[in-house]
């Protein structure tokens, strides 16, 4: 296997070097894949706007592109300028002919000065060929407005932005839209301003928010291009869309932050901080749901966390197919899960540096002896006395489960604490989704359904993030990638967990 997959980016030649064909093939290098290009039109561009556009003929446009696909396995396409829809046309049969499936289209329209970097043609062009070829399209909002024939100001706030996304995913047939949120102003709850990209994923029919901190500065000249590159780079790396997607607005914030002045007008981005790893402030979240720390754990393995909170076992509690004799040797295993985690969780308490945390602490731990009360109570009812769970011996994937916890529990508290997360936040997701969509029946299943669900459980959970946000705050971007294999391996951990029960 190649660990350096080939990137295909189509678009514009910025003499400056900031933005279009230059930008892109930084953020490949950056990035660790291997780029490839084909100019689509040449500029005469610098810091301070575009001075001139020269016309690329089209049939020199399909000669590079012939040129690179007969030679070069090609993982990934993005497109940027095009300039014309002659061009747009011939690219678009071009990857219908060598059947490209991760292709990224970001339709570029206008430079940040306002200079128009594709003829009107050009738009009708991207709605019938082109768009409906992608994987996902990463329009601003002016671009997003002129596909949707609307007026270019009309998306103004995060409701505008999901419904133009979602708009855009039925006319145009893509399966994933993601709305740019640079020109849309917005505010946190106390009053900083921040930047909201939206995704609209209609694989799970889901929208996602991704927040940053909105960047005073005038450095930000290429950051589409570099954005919709960077997409391109983690789909050809094999991320899903999701990941993709959040890893790329993490570089890009990153990228902006650490940008430097060049030029007279605004300046590039810098490709090649040594800090563009995804910050410790970057978020992406369900819309409808909290903006954590922990969102941007669970993101950077969200297949398997999907895998975790909607597997099989989740399943067969959702249709009450999952065998009593499973159910209770789930139970039985959580039940001896449980007395090692209080353990755990209690040494989490003993560390606590004043009164309020070890408050919010040991309530947790009582928290967890009325969970084990519960299995008493189920695994009684199902014909089990105490006696027997008491005597009960762990399996080995609970011994594995605990004993991690266990050497987690020797190191600090926000390894602790992210090691514990998926466990406790996990639950309270599971049980809010089978609750909300099952019929509440008479059985075994129903008591824990409505625990996990349960509003003490439920709050429970919101202290337990923002304790992990605070214990966040400060970090590194290099602890953050240490606290990336902590939170997966925890939850690759509570796969295997579950899979006792099948």
């Amino acid at each position: 296997m190649n660990d350096h997959p080939a990137c295909l980016t189509i678009a514009g030649s910025d003499s400056g070097g900031g933005a279009g064909i230059q930008a892109d093939l930084k953020t490949f290098h950056s990035l660790g894949v291997y780029g490839s290009s084909i100019i689509a039109a040449l500029t005469a561009q610098n810091t301070l706007g575009v001075q001139s556009i020269l016309r690329i003929e089209t049939s020199f446009v399909e000669s590079q592109m012939r040129s690179v696909l007969e030679d070069l396995e090609i993982k990934a396409i993005k497109t940027g300028m095009l300039h014309n829809s002659a061009n747009v046309i011939a690219i678009s049969n071009m990857i219908r002919e060598h059947r490209i499936k991760n292709v990224v289209v970001d339709p570029v329209m206008m430079a940040k000065g306002g200079h128009h970097l594709l003829e009107d043609s050009g738009i009708e062009a991207y709605r019938t060929q082109l768009i409906p070829l992608s994987l996902i399209i990463t329009p601003n909002a002016p671009e997003a407005c002129l596909l949707l024939k609307r007026d270019p100001d009309s998306i103004k706030s995060i409701q505008d932005m999901k419904d133009a996304a979602l708009e855009l995913h039925e006319s145009l047939h893509v399966p994933y839209v993601l709305i740019k949120g640079g020109h849309v102003m917005t505010s946190d709850e106390h009053g900083n301003p921040i930047a909201i990209d939206v995704l609209f994923d209609a694989v799970k029919n889901s929208y996602f928010q991704l927040e940053n901190p909105r960047i005073q500065t005038k450095n930000t000249h290429g950051t589409g291009c570099t954005y919709s590159a960077a997409i391109c780079s983690y789909l050809a790396l094999g991320h899903s869309v999701g990941e993709s997607v959040a890893k790329a607005n993490a570089y890009v914030h990153n990228a902006i932050l650490h940008a430097f002045p060049m030029g007279h007008g605004h300046g590039p981005l810098n490709h090649f901080s040594s800090n563009l790893i995804p910050s410790m402030t970057q978020t992406m979240s369900p819309s409808d749901g909290p903006t954590t720390f922990f969102q941007r754990l669970k993101l950077s393995c969200a297949d398997r966390w999907t895998e975790y909170v909607d597997g099989p076992f989740v399943q067969r509690l959702k249709s009450r197919s999952l065998s009593l004799d499973g159910f209770k040797r789930y139970l039985v295993q959580d039940y001896l899960f449980l007395l090692e985690f209080a353990r755990c969780h209690a040494l989490f308490c003993a560390k606590s540096k004043n009164y309020e945390q070890m408050k919010s602490r040991s309530e947790k731990v009582q928290a967890m002896i009325s969970e084990m009360q519960l299995h008493i109570t189920v695994c009684q009812s199902l014909g089990m006395s105490w006696e027997e769970l008491n005597s009960a011996s762990s399996l080995p994937e609970t011994r594995a489960y605990t004993d991690f916890l266990k050497e987690k529990s020797l190191h600090g508290d926000l390894e602790m604490a992210v090691a514990m997360a998926p466990c406790q936040i996990g639950y309270a997701e599971i049980g809010d989704a089978v609750f909300k969509t099952t019929e509440k029946k008479d059985d075994h299943f129903q008591r824990w359904i409505d625990t996990y669900a349960g509003v003490d459980f439920q709050s429970g959970v919101k202290t337990t993030m923002d304790e992990l946000n605070e214990l966040a705050r400060g970090s590194s971007p290099e602890k953050f990638k240490e606290l990336q294999v902590i939170f997966e391996d925890a939850v690759r951990l509570e796969i295997q967990f579950f899979s006792m029960a099948l």
